[in-house]
């Protein structure tokens, strides 16, 4: 059927885009986002759907109107998750932009693939493909993650590690000088006591 006027007016400010590839480790989580752009002017409920297609196409998550479901093999539905955030939109500007993000959780080989982006709405329909690259763990790849996320730990772990020490130290050597500035005005103190005490009594004769 020919686009309408609207569509054919609107049909620039709707986009989808994605990075073309991403990489994942055996047994780590990915997050593969895709880029939406809508027309300002369109309504909210005339943004059909938001779909994620895994290779398999079987499986796929899709948002349609407030409502998320992910479809497909239980493997996948149990360890899938689609979300979408928008951000505001600014004065003068004709397009709204937004993201969707798959979260694909304890990813294996057979996850591996073109994951395609669609996004559908009341003027027209767009789509995208990620390639999805999985590693096994003994990859480069993997093994320059894992040597990453424990530089990560160690650094966190001397930060951690110098901040206690440097307040224990400041509260130790603050709680020390109290102690010793209540000793010295104790003894000044007594000393006064004392030499009220030590002063002889005079007696009227």
């Amino acid at each position: 059927p020919a686009m309408t006027a609207a569509a054919a007016r609107n049909y620039p400010l709707q986009t989808i885009t994605a990075e073309p590839s991403v990489e994942a480790c055996v047994g780590k989580d990915v997050l593969l986002s895709f880029n939406v752009t809508i027309p300002v002017s369109l309504s909210p409920e005339r943004v059909y759907e938001r779909t994620v297609w895994s290779p398999h196409k079987r499986d796929h998550c899709v948002i349609y109107g407030n409502n998320t479901k992910c479809h497909g093999g239980d493997d996948f539905v149990q360890r899938a998750e689609i979300s979408e955030i928008w951000s505001p939109t600014e004065e003068e500007q004709p397009r709204r932009h937004g993201k969707i993000t798959l979260l694909l959780r304890n990813v294996t080989t057979d996850d591996a693939g073109f994951y395609e982006g669609e996004l559908k709405t009341g003027y027209t329909i767009n789509n995208v493909n990620t390639l999805l690259t999985v590693h096994v763990r003994e990859a480069p790849f993997c093994a320059e993650k894992v040597e990453e996320e424990d530089t990560t730990t160690a650094i966190a772990g001397k930060d951690y590690e110098a901040g206690f020490r440097t307040g224990y130290g400041a509260g130790f050597g603050t709680c020390l000088g109290l102690v010793l500035v209540g000793a010295l005005a104790a003894r000044i103190v007594m000393k006064k006591c004392r030499r009220k005490a030590e002063k002889p009594t005079i007696v009227s004769v």
